[in-house]
């Protein structure tokens, strides 16, 4: 763009005078950190850290491509971000020069994210028939009249340098009911056939029973997690479910690879 565009561009005013005005405006000061490839510690002073987003969480910062720690933050897994209090002055101009042994004063940790959660969940649905068995006309999922149930859920997450995990559980109550229904209910000769066998033979239904029933409910859930490369994940999760009459277990192993 020309001068003419933008007349504040041949002004007078110098970089000098920019960056004065500019300095009288307040930002918060973080160190950011992480391990270099070589589990180093690296970090440095950055005032240029700014939300970007709530949906989905992500965050902003930015670092020039000549940085010296450019190639540490471009392939760890994920970094920290330190807000500094007031009175961390010294430690920030410590973390903004090229000094070496940055990290050799105060206690450090390698970054742990925890995370716990509870809450309430509440499920209500319905089918109108009860297709639940496995003869003819019936489609062998679980179709209850009414099901109702109420549960607490709790979830802990949390990472420790390259290994992330998942642990929860739940409990709670479930009611539900299930109407009688014939054995073959879309087909009435054959369900009329099966009539008229048990009217000779007391150990042949005619239909599946009618239930209802209240019990607790409770889930478990674990999930485990590496970072082999910035590319490569491994890990493994496992699930048990119990509801009513209803129970699942599952695993999984599984390795992951991002393309770049």
């Amino acid at each position: 763009m020309s001068n003419a565009e933008h007349p504040a561009a041949g002004s007078g005013l110098d970089a000098r005078t920019l960056r004065t005005a500019l300095g009288g405006f307040t930002t918060g000061v973080t160190l950011v950190t992480c391990r270099g490839a070589d589990g180093a510690a690296v970090g440095l002073t950055v005032n240029s850290f700014n939300a970007l987003s709530l949906e989905p969480p992500l965050v902003l910062w930015s670092l020039r491509m000549a940085s010296p720690s450019l190639a540490a933050f471009d392939s760890a897994s994920h970094f920290a971000i330190n807000v500094l209090a007031e009175g961390q002055v010294e430690l920030s101009r410590r973390f903004a020069s090229p000094t070496p042994g940055k990290f050799d004063d105060g206690d450090w940790l390698d970054g742990v994210a925890l995370r716990l959660s509870a809450g309430a969940t509440l499920s209500l649905w319905h089918y109108r028939r009860n297709l639940s068995f496995h003869t003819f006309g019936h489609g062998g999922y679980y179709s209850p009249q009414t099901f109702l149930a109420a549960s607490v859920p709790v979830d802990w997450r949390g990472r420790s340098g390259d290994l992330a995990w998942r642990l929860g559980a739940s409990i709670g109550v479930a009611q539900f009911s299930e109407d009688r229904v014939a054995v073959f209910p879309n087909d009435p000769n054959l369900q009329s056939q099966l009539v008229a066998l048990a009217a000779s033979d007391n150990t042949l239904n005619t239909h599946y029973p009618s239930q209802d029933k209240t019990g607790l409910t409770a889930g478990l859930r674990g999930d485990l997690e590496y970072a082999v490369t910035p590319a490569l994940r491994i890990g493994g999760a496992l699930r048990l479910d119990q509801a009513a009459d209803w129970n699942e277990y599952r695993a999984l192993l599984y390795a992951r690879y991002r393309f770049e």
